[in-house]
């Protein structure tokens, strides 16, 4: 019997009763029970391409796949984060080769401690790049470098682990690893209510 059914049981034959503070107790949120983002899927035109680009651009680690899984592509990880890539069998799935670079579209970020360092190596490897330097209200200033993988994804590198993130709702809900580098998280901003 689940949990769900027990408790109808268990009311039967009692007098249920629908006031004020009931309900808003069955408005309380119930956080989902996530502990982190685990990996990013891609589609690939070529699994072999997108792996050698993961690797030798990004330094992501291949790994071994659960021989359950029938169909070809490949699991990356490296910096507490996955990469699954899986071969695509329909091409109008994938953007197009020659879809331009516009920060303001999907994409993936990375966190990078020299983004001077990641834009030689992208020169280096004729990767075509696009550089943006922006600065926050408070003068903290960010780096970004956006490119494409193989298959015309998005990828961003940036340093942004000195912008600031300011809670709008409760701080009460976050739920802050300990074992990696979050950004910086404003505990004394107080939400102005109506």
């Amino acid at each position: 019997m689940n949990k769900m059914q027990k408790q109808e049981n268990e009311g039967e034959g009692k007098e249920v009763r629908n006031n004020e503070n009931e309900r808003d107790e069955g408005k309380k949120e119930n956080p989902a029970p996530l502990k982190a983002l685990n990996h990013v899927s891609r589609l690939c035109r070529n699994v072999k391409k997108s792996i050698e680009f993961y690797t030798k651009v990004l330094g992501f680690v291949l790994m071994e796949r659960p021989q359950v899984l029938d169909f070809e592509g490949a699991w990356l990880f490296n910096y507490g984060i996955g990469i699954h890539l899986v071969q695509s069998k329909e091409e109008e799935r994938l953007p197009s080769h020659t879809k331009e670079l516009e920060p303001n579209d999907n994409h993936i970020c990375f966190q990078c401690e020299e983004v001077e360092e990641m834009e030689r190596k992208l020169k280096e490897m004729d990767i075509k790049y696009m550089k943006r330097s922006l600065k926050s209200e408070d003068g903290t200033a960010m780096d970004q470098i956006f490119f494409n993988d193989p298959d015309g994804f998005m990828v961003e590198i940036c340093n942004c682990e000195d912008f600031k993130l300011v809670p709008v709702e409760s701080l009460g809900k976050l739920k802050l690893p300990m074992d990696r580098h979050i950004p910086p998280i404003q505990t004394n901003h107080h939400h102005a209510s109506n």
